[in-house]
């Protein structure tokens, strides 16, 4: 795909007219780490009270860099900032601008304090003076928005990655910020995580909290109320994610991903299809189930007139279908859809090919906790929590087995907390199985002296 160079003239990031003054206002921003190159050159935008904002760019565009301006982490070295009315670079107002701002960056050990997950959650509030009762109903509140009722006395050490962000979240939501600032939030969690956090953005959002999210996954964006790209540090386009994520070719030119349903939406456009352009799935769906439905009723109304009564035209249902020209075409050219052009899978080797081996490992973060359940022959039934495992789930690993063969490409797949990242580590020694054992290249990694 081509892209197109970006418009020379100035970039109207402003935001929709308001009444009201803006509760963030960047103003020709610009900052830099070293003193010599520039992670943020001249950035001005705005963002109203209540607003859902994405901000998208590549790698080193200074979305970062920009989120930490919003919650004074960062100040200006030339420009200014204003939060809810507050210039960030002013010392005094530091405090009140974090305590309204309350921010989620992309990795959740650099923001986890406590060990326990409730103490966690209760960490901000707690120093704001919150009082107790109300404290332990914030932390029950935003623990059930993420999806972690029920984990309160556990450890946060003992959680999984995407768990963990969760807890961030759930702290940071307990402070009831006036803005809430995501920095690449979502990145650690599963498809059903990162649905179930973008319900609870809508939600607040819906409530009147502003919203500051920078993502790369393009479908997060398109739920936005607007979209502000950042390329080389500059505002380089701003607008609704229709106006945006709909242009294809400057988006490749960005080196941004191009929403799915945008490019197909794009496709059938341009073979002739009367859709939409559309930046969600459903919104593509609604619009191709349409085009279809206007088609067959026309196409059945021309028929109805030109057949004789009682005649069907000597065709099938499926014919009448495949006859129109938005249908598919199906390739029936020999080897179309030859299996054989895939290889063989590695696994088919032998077991001489085997570099680890994993026999009926379990693995528990509370030991103590296992050897009480066992000596008194309980093992609690797995279940489902809303976003991930049950907070009553004991077993990180329970009883698998796994070869990892020579010259194999290996995924490993899992809902949020199902054990993907604590299997991991028993491949390299990093943890060593409650029980079972882990051998790997002919050796047990938990006998001393086998990572030599």
């Amino acid at each position: 795909m081509t892209g197109k160079p970006l418009p020379a003239e100035p970039v109207d990031n402003s935001a929709p007219a308001s009444a009201e003054a803006p509760i963030i206002c960047m103003r020709d921003v610009s900052f830099t780490y070293d003193g010599e190159a520039f992670a943020l050159s001249g950035a001005s935008a705005q963002i109203e009270r209540g607003e859902f904002v994405c901000i998208l760019g590549g790698n080193g565009s200074g979305k970062s860099t920009l989120a930490k301006h919003l919650n004074a982490l960062l100040v200006p070295d030339k420009g200014q900032v204003e939060v809810c009315g507050m210039d960030t670079s002013e010392r005094q107002h530091t405090y009140a601008i974090r305590q309204s701002a309350g921010m989620v960056f992309q990795n959740p050990d650099d923001q986890l304090v406590a060990s326990l997950v409730e103490d966690d959650v209760a960490f901000g509030p707690e120093n704001l003076g919150v009082p107790t009762a109300e404290l332990r109903e914030r932390v029950a509140q935003r623990l059930q928005d993420v999806g972690l009722s029920g984990f309160e006395k556990h450890e946060t050490h003992a959680l999984s990655g995407g768990q963990k962000q969760r807890v961030a979240i759930a702290g940071a939501l307990a402070m009831n910020p006036e803005i809430l600032i995501l920095d690449e939030a979502s990145a650690m969690l599963d498809p059903r995580g990162r649905k179930g956090l973008m319900r609870v953005v809508r939600s607040l959002n819906d409530q009147g909290m502003t919203v500051v999210m920078i993502t790369h996954f393009m479908e997060e964006a398109a739920l936005a109320d607007r979209v502000i790209v950042l390329d080389g540090g500059k505002v380089a386009r701003v607008g609704t994610p229709e106006e945006v994520l709909i242009d294809v070719d400057a988006l490749s030119a960005l080196n941004l991903e191009v929403p799915f349903a945008a490019e197909l939406s794009q496709a059938l456009r341009r073979a002739g299809v009367p859709v939409i352009a559309a930046v969600t799935e459903e919104a593509l769906a609604e619009s191709v189930f349409s085009v279809f439905a206007s088609h067959a009723a026309a196409a059945s109304s021309a028929h109805e007139n030109a057949a004789p009564q009682g005649s069907s035209g000597g065709k099938t249902l499926t014919e009448k279908a495949s006859a129109s020209p938005f249908a598919p075409k199906v390739s029936t050219a020999a080897g179309a859809t030859d299996c054989a052009k895939f290889p063989a899978s590695p696994a088919a080797s032998t077991d001489g090919d085997v570099l680890i081996w994993l026999e009926n490992v379990s693995f528990t973060y509370d030991a103590a906790e296992a050897r009480r359940q066992r000596k008194a022959g309980k093992k609690p039934a797995p279940k489902q929590a809303k976003w991930g495992n049950s907070p009553e789930a004991l077993w990180a690993l329970d009883n698998v087995s796994l070869k990892v063969r020579k010259g194999e490409f290996l995924g490993i797949a899992g809902h949020t907390g199902s054990g993907k990242s604590t299997l991991i580590q028993h491949m390299n020694g990093i943890l060593h199985p409650t029980s079972g054992r882990v051998v790997a290249f002919g050796s047990d990694i938990a006998e001393k002296g086998a990572a030599n």
